[in-house]
């Protein structure tokens, strides 16, 4: 038996709230959140996934005239939409998972839908708003793709009893603006680090089968195939205006700004306890995995950028250890109020400050851009 899904089922809301009278009773001082898992979405830190707009005028302003045949190819394999159909769930989502380490995986479908809704939302809107032809068509296919996703993952956690509302998410959390270019630098991270991030899960799990404790790691092979896609779109969006978006020192500036916030932001969430303890749970050791994910994106995002990190270099290493110790720290002393706490606090966060000041001042390798 096979569920399909459809994410406008999804953003009518799910309705019921979470098993449980503890969580019904949090739930309902929380935003209004009808849920749990929901109210839990609308908290803002710094490691969160957020939900962005940006400037459509400024964007229907792109000429792709140096890229169109590049543009029309990815159009004519977006129409043929490979995944179609692939997104359905079987009787195996419905069994009991006895290894299943539950609040560990509910964070992680959590944080992984969030991330796909606040994709769907976003390329939804240019689709919508967009007068190019070129964008309007290829947003729209792209929404297709991260509604999919994110409606998959809602039913996994509806299997498991979790109700997730994607409605009143869409209609409730904030909406960061940003402008068109820093959208293309931190999409196209986002992308490629999620396909890196889940393939490397999945051929793992494919290699070892005793360690794949729920049923969705068996369709990462294909989720990744629309990842890589999107993340080539936003590459070609990228060198098809390299004079604003690629050259020049402040271009550099701002590209080594958020690929290394892009890398830290994944690497500090992951070695958070219940994240580690998931990983760990699939066989990986949680630290080499995130820092071979970010080996793996740095190769790829070099062919655009023009330049790599030095990511296997023991300092660069050696500060987000540093770092990911001062956010453990700063999580013990949480609810410690008075003068020494405030102080300890203002010097672990300058610390941090000094670490990413520390791999922004690293000098980066010339490569050939592609």
């Amino acid at each position: 038996m096979t569920t399909k899904h459809n994410l406008t089922n999804e953003r009518a809301g799910l309705g019921a709230a979470d098993s449980g009278s503890g969580a019904t009773a949090v739930t309902s001082k929380v935003a209004g959140a009808p849920n749990l898992a929901t109210a839990k979405a609308l908290e803002e830190d710094i490691l969160a996934p957020r939900f962005y707009t940006t400037n459509f005028d400024k964007l229907d302003k792109l000429i792709l005239d140096s890229y169109r045949p590049e543009f029309e190819a990815m159009l004519v394999e977006f129409r043929q939409d490979n995944n179609k159909g692939h997104f359905v769930s079987t009787a195996e989502f419905k069994q009991p998972f006895p290894d299943l380490p539950r609040a560990e995986f509910e964070e992680f479908l959590r944080r992984s839908c969030l991330g796909e809704f606040s994709g769907c939302l976003l390329y939804q809107e240019i689709s919508k708003r967009s007068k190019n032809p070129i964008l309007k068509e290829t947003f729209k296919y792209i929404t297709r793709d991260e509604g999919r996703h994110a409606s998959f993952l809602t039913h996994t956690m509806k299997d498991l009893g979790i109700q997730f509302d994607l409605g009143f998410l869409a209609s409730s959390k904030k909406r960061v603006s940003i402008p068109p270019k820093i959208m293309f630098y931190t999409v196209y991270l986002s992308e490629i680090i999620g396909y890196y991030r889940y393939i490397t899960i999945y051929n793992h799990l494919e290699a070892h089968p005793e360690k794949r404790f729920h049923p969705i790691f068996k369709w990462f092979g294909r989720w990744c195939e629309d990842e890589h896609r999107h993340g080539h779109f936003f590459a070609l969006l990228m060198k098809s205006q390299a004079k604003t978006t690629l050259q020049g020192r402040l271009n550099y500036a701002l590209i080594k700004f958020f690929t290394l916030s892009v890398y830290m932001t994944m690497f500090l969430r992951d070695a958070q306890p219940g994240a580690a303890k998931l990983y760990q749970a699939m066989g990986f050791d949680p630290r080499q995995y995130d820092l071979d994910v970010i080996k793996l994106c740095d190769d790829e995002a070099s062919t655009v950028w023009g330049f790599r990190f030095q990511v296997e270099h023991p300092t660069f290493v050696r500060q987000l250890d540093e770092m990911a110790a001062n956010n453990a720290k700063l999580d013990a002393l949480k609810g410690k109020t008075g003068l020494v706490a405030g102080l300890r606090r203002t010097a672990i966060k300058a610390n941090n400050v000094a670490r990413i000041a520390r791999m922004f001042g690293m000098k980066t390798i010339k490569t050939q851009a592609q």
